[in-house]
Formats: structure tokens, sequence, C-alpha cells
């Protein structure tokens, strides 16, 4: 399976194909990663535009999420690596796996894991905050993944873009069910409110 440039799944102001995240308790801000810009957007709450970061090798970046630690962690889908930047938004860390291949999103676990969809070989890989991997996981008809996020009780959902549905797993990542409806075709990202709402 080959990845594409992926269309335009979250568009804020003049982003294009911009793929973001909620603004992190940590700062109040909207980060989002600009895929075809090769770079991270920083919005206020409001949507006003701050300023943007990026680093050398950054191509097609995805999946942005604020670790336990307050560093900022960036997927780069094109060359399958994390990128990692400190508070002040300077690159510290990058690191990569065999087994992960056009990353997309991520997740921190309540036990502080870092969960990745790899897109290309259908699985979500599970790293230590500094890069150490932990191991892999698939589920039935996991196929593109694309987007992870965990509910309150530790439950891990993950957005299957080709077979368009989402699939859910325990918090020992046992794999569960999965459901689709509603028109779902290629699912992108996952949230969820305080009530566990999947949006």
């Amino acid at each position: 399976m080959t990845t594409p440039k992926l269309s335009t799944m979250f568009i804020l102001l003049a982003a294009t194909a911009a793929y973001g995240i909620l603004p992190p308790a940590q700062t109040g801000e909207l980060y989002v990663g600009n895929y075809d810009g090769d770079n991270v957007l920083v919005y206020d709450g409001a949507g006003n535009y701050l300023r943007s970061f990026t680093a050398a090798g950054l191509n097609g970046p995805r999946g942005v999420v604020m670790g336990p630690d307050g560093r900022i962690y960036v997927a780069s889908q094109i060359s399958s690596e994390i990128y990692i930047f400190d508070a002040n938004e300077q690159l510290v860390d990058t690191f990569a796996h065999a087994q992960l291949s056009a990353l997309t999103g991520m997740a921190f676990s309540a036990g502080g894991l870092l969960y990745i969809s790899s897109y290309n070989n259908d699985r979500v890989c599970v790293f230590t905050p500094g890069g150490v991997f932990v191991r892999s996981f698939t589920g039935l008809g996991l196929d593109g993944t694309n987007c992870v996020a965990f509910d309150s009780a530790g439950s891990l959902y993950v957005s299957s873009a080709i077979s368009a549905e989402i699939l859910k797993f325990d918090a020992s990542e046992n794999y569960l069910f999965s459901f689709t409806g509603g028109g779902l075709s290629s699912p992108m990202s996952i949230a969820r409110n305080s009530a566990d709402t999947l949006y």
C-alpha cells in the first residue's frame, strides 16, 4: 500500500492539507500539522495565527501531540519519523523504526506511552516518550491505520481509512469490535469529549 498526498481533512485559515489537534491544556494553543508546507502552524483559541516551526527533514507532518513532559511530538508521514520538539519548539530528537511506515495519528496513554498509527503496515506501534520501541499490534480488518484516541477507561479507538471503520481495543490492546455508519468514508482523525462521545 502506498501513501498518496492525502486530501485536506482539517482546514484552518490559509493552511493547506492541515491536520490538527485540540488546544492542549499545557499551552491553550492549537498546533496544526501543515502537510503540504512541511511545518507546524500555531493558532490561538480564536483561530488567530501566531507562528510556525519546522526542522530539516520534516516531510508531510500529520499527527501532532503534546507529551506528558511538555514536549511536542510530530509524525512525519513521508519520512516515517517522529520529530520531538521542546517547549520552545526547538528540535531535540527524532526517531524511526522498521515497523513505522507512513505515520499518521498519535496519542499518549494514561501510562505515558506513545501510540503511533503506522498507515502502510496496518498497525499501531507503541513507544516510550524517548523513542524506545515497546510493541505493536493490529486488529481484524485494520487497513490504513489513520488515527488513535483513548477514552476515559483506557480503551483505544483506531480509524481504518481503507476499510472505512473504527476499531476498538480494550486497555490491554485486545481487539473488541469495529463499527461504521452514517456514511463514514476514509476516516481520519478521532477526538472525544469528557463524556466519551467520539467525533
